[in-house]
């Protein structure tokens, strides 16, 4: 390996990274589809990557949340979260959990007590539910549902703060779109759920 990280086929995960932070920023929906469905799964399926290369990846990803709003985009995105799942299982669960916890540092702070007051938009914080509902069905296939488990914990609790926030369980005066957004948390936790009904207990240990 050279002092770049480069492999003896000269790929290096440092630089393919930097590189694609910046990328990841094209306006165009086609180039973001053809970038991360053709070059970043391929890079995720054929090259070796540690830990923290992994946890690199995410978090390039995670500058996708508030710049992708149509919904291939946003596919595209989840393609790459799965392809990274499905190589990585574990390691997948743990750098979902650090990015996202992260992340809700400022989407969604814990100290806010009423939705009205979450700084971060609606839409944002259903992308990052679904990150979180994809990461817990990934972790709980591979780990299985152990409320010790500090990582599969940590997946339960976001998905629990980010449905709080998004679809609150008295929510009053709220318009048809954000009802609409609501309905669909309520799904997207229900599928994970409902695929595993084994873990419904340890869930609600958490």
């Amino acid at each position: 390996m050279s002092e770049t990280g480069a492999d003896d086929n000269g790929f290096s995960w440092k630089m393919y990274l930097e590189s694609l932070a910046l990328r990841v920023g094209t306006s165009s929906v086609k180039q973001r589809c053809e970038l991360l469905e053709t070059e970043v799964i391929g890079h995720v399926v054929g090259q070796e990557a540690s830990d923290k290369e992994v946890l690199g990846l995410v978090v390039v990803l995670k500058k996708t949340i508030p710049l992708y709003v149509d919904r291939v985009s946003r596919a595209a995105v989840h393609k790459v979260l799965a392809s990274i799942g499905a190589q990585r299982p574990q390691t997948f669960g743990r750098a979902m959990a650090v990015v996202l916890d992260g992340a809700m540092e400022t989407a969604q702070p814990r100290k806010t007590t009423h939705p009205d007051a979450i700084p971060s938009t609606q839409a944002s914080r259903f992308v990052m539910l679904t990150w979180a509902t994809q990461a817990l069905d990934v972790y709980t296939r591979e780990q299985g549902s152990d409320a010790s488990d500090a990582v599969w914990k940590r997946l339960v609790l976001l998905t629990a703060r980010l449905l709080w926030g998004i679809a609150p369980a008295h929510a009053q005066n709220i318009d048809r779109k954000a009802m609409s957004m609501s309905r669909s948390a309520h799904r997207e936790v229900w599928r994970v759920v409902r695929a595993h009904p084994e873990a419904v207990g340890s869930m609600l240990d958490v």
